[in-house]
């Protein structure tokens, strides 16, 4: 029976290139569909084994020339010598990106690229935040002046997009669109509170449209590969998980007047937790309609607190919240993984189904039996 493993291990053999793969395994699906998996999304985390191993050695190899170049350069106080943080961080983020040359341009680990884009962002933000804080303000400790209102953060956040952008450019890592996706709420969102007394309806609408933007750009890559079996479907997964938080935290400062936690307890007003934990359904079957389970998994945390909110409106005791829950969770997100299929096909139905509509919201395969 055809493996979708054996192409990985193609790759990694440089029998195949990873578009070649990536042509040969979206043919051989159309051709086979019944040895495919229907219901799950085709999330590639790992290559194999070998990727964790390789992966421990470069954080270890990682920390230990964090450490020399420390000692090179001879950095005395990370608070306030701004160019010697500069200097430490220039032979990490040099070397992580001669070893992504190899380790993902060449050999495409799944692992070890993703963890060797975010040692050069980190790196290069990290190096890049010296020069902007000796630029902004030399006299104030490093800690301060990240954590001030102002433009420290922003431009903190535009150096990691930059970053991350060349990781993405130059290797088509799907991973480090997740990267660009945060990294640039991170930029609007700090932009806005360099600002005083931004309004909470303001700060919920940034967050919602900033959640909204990635979740189009998300889309925009599924109606490319509407099967979820290129690395096309990578790139939106990423770009779904990164939008989903942005969604659920912006519906529910604007619902609420309030994040997920605050200083007041986790309790609202029952009018604001049924309307939240209606909103919260309607995103449940968009994620259906989209055939994308991230928006649900995002949501989980935020449709506990609003269902807490209902049966402690409600005069219940604590222990019974906890089982009513827990139970009602628990059990709703087991039927729901078990029948994601059956429950697709149901809200199918309400949508359109022509043009682009059909790519947008893919249909249910037909297996053979």
């Amino acid at each position: 029976m055809f493996n979708f493993g054996d192409l990985r291990a193609a790759v990694t053999a440089d029998i195949l290139t990873p578009h070649q793969a990536t042509k040969l395994e979206t043919f051989l699906k159309s051709r086979h569909p019944a040895e495919t998996d229907a219901n799950g999304e085709n999330l590639r985390l790992l290559s194999n084994f070998n990727d964790l191993f390789v992966t421990f050695g470069i954080i270890i190899l990682f920390t230990g020339l964090s450490v020399l170049s420390v000692r090179i350069f001879k950095v005395d106080s990370f608070a306030t010598d701004f160019a010697g943080m500069t200097l430490i961080t220039a032979p990490v983020a040099l070397c992580s990106l001669i070893m992504m040359e190899y380790f993902c341009r060449r050999r495409r680990m799944l692992l070890p690229s993703r963890v060797l884009s975010l040692i050069f962002v980190t790196s290069v933000t990290v190096g890049f935040a010296g020069v902007w804080a000796a630029i902004l303000d030399p006299s104030q400790r490093f800690g301060d002046a990240f954590f001030s209102r102002g433009w420290f953060a922003p431009l903190n956040f535009a150096t990691a997009l930059g970053a991350s952008a060349v990781i993405f450019l130059r290797y088509r890592l799907p991973f480090a669109l997740f990267l660009i996706a945060l990294c640039g709420a991170g930029v609007a969102y700090s932009a806005l509170a360099a600002l005083e007394a931004v309004p909470t309806i303001l700060a919920g609408g940034m967050s919602l449209t900033s959640g909204l933007a990635t979740l189009v750009w998300a889309i925009w890559f599924d109606t490319r590969d509407p099967t979820h079996c290129s690395d096309t479907s990578d790139n939106a997964f990423w770009l779904h998980l990164a939008a989903a938080p942005q969604l659920i935290l912006g519906l529910s400062i604007l619902i609420t007047g309030r994040g997920v936690m605050t200083n007041t307890g986790l309790t609202v007003g029952l009018i604001e937790s049924a309307v939240l934990l209606g909103t919260l359904i309607v995103l449940a079957a968009l994620a259906l309609a989209l055939n994308r389970r991230a928006l649900i998994v995002a949501s989980l945390l935020t449709f506990i607190w609003a269902l807490v909110s209902i049966l402690n409106s409600a005069g219940l005791e604590e222990m019974t919240v906890f089982f009513v829950v827990t139970l009602v969770i628990g059990g709703g997100v087991i039927l729901l993984g078990a029948a994601w299929n059956t429950a697709r096909n149901q809200v199918l139905k309400l949508l359109p189904r022509k043009g682009l509509w059909h790519k947008v919201f893919p249909p249910e395969p037909v297996l053979e039996t």
